[in-house]
């Protein structure tokens, strides 16, 4: 269940603006309180997220700056989705092996294959979704992508009584197969010969992801996968919106310092907007108790 604790009250007999001092006070303290982050584990979790996030923006745009180019890349996004959702299928493998067989893994398919079938919707457009990142990049800054993805909606929802991480290996299973499903209608409305090489998995566009920058872009976006529903097991839905905000504020700023990409006052305003809407937040946290029942498990979209 998700409760609220009543603290926007002061029983202080004391003057106003000594309430007003006390109220302001718990603002802050809450944020560190336990009805945000129950655990240290929850706390490394909420800070790798943004972390990753925020890296996901520096990284795309580095790489399209990378060898002169503002508008386009050297490498084919399509490839860098490709991997990064493979990267993702063998992480869950492996998480999934560290605490069960081979045995159960052929179990647990033959039990819900129905997974594969139920994750071709979310996965087809988690696909387009993760494309469509690196085309509006290229006409938009990342803090302004960031604020733009401010308006996604994290539905959270109690699956069957299945291993997270087998969930995981379902949809990112999907994924590759959505993503190949992809390549090949781009390839299809190709008609020239040099673009319609360059949305292919070909042996130049191999060697173009091979580069240190690209190679950690895909680690990254792989492990804020991975990650991701790690923080939608640990945080409630409003918690993650909150985190896409401080990863709004982070990323103006890093982009500020090492773009040199300016910070006009439309970002002021939205920045602003968001500070306050965590300030009231903190005043009156929800609790992260029950989050997750024992026994089921998460599906995150």
């Amino acid at each position: 269940m998700i409760s609220r604790e009543n603290s926007g009250k002061c029983s202080s007999p004391l003057s106003p603006a000594h309430c007003n001092r006390h109220l302001l006070s718990l603002d802050f303290t809450a944020i560190c309180s336990k009805d945000l982050f129950p655990s240290k584990v929850s706390v490394i979790v909420f800070v790798l997220c943004i972390g990753l996030f925020i890296n996901h923006g520096i990284l795309v745009t580095a790489s399209r700056m990378e060898g002169g180019r503002g508008d386009s890349y050297r490498y084919s996004t399509s490839t860098v989705v490709l991997l990064t959702e493979v990267v993702k299928l063998v992480a869950s493998l492996l998480l999934y092996f560290s605490t069960s067989s081979q045995r159960i893994l052929v179990r647990d398919i033959v039990l819900h294959y129905q997974l594969f079938i139920h994750y071709l919707v979310p996965a087809a457009l988690y696909s387009v979704s993760n494309n469509l990142s690196f085309l509006n990049m290229t006409s938009f800054d990342p803090t302004t992508y960031f604020l733009f993805l401010q308006f996604r909606v994290a539905r959270l929802s109690k699956g069957k009584e299945v291993d997270l991480h087998f969930q995981n290996i379902c949809m990112y299973f999907d994924s590759i197969v959505c993503n190949c499903f992809l390549l090949c209608i781009h390839a299809a409305f190709r008609r020239n010969p040099e673009k319609l090489a360059s949305s292919l998995v070909t042996w130049e566009s191999i060697k173009e992801v091979g580069k240190p920058l690209v190679l950690m872009l895909i680690l990254n976006n792989s492990a804020a996968g991975i990650l991701t529903g790690f923080f939608l097991k640990t945080f409630n839905s409003i918690l993650k919106t909150f985190a896409s905000a401080l990863e709004l504020m982070f990323t103006a700023v890093l982009c500020w310092l090492i773009f040199g990409i300016p910070i006009d006052y439309t970002t002021v305003i939205a920045i602003f907007v968001v500070s306050y809407a965590i300030l009231l937040y903190a005043q009156n946290p929800i609790k992260n108790e029950h989050v997750v029942s024992a026994g089921s498990s998460m599906r995150h979209y």
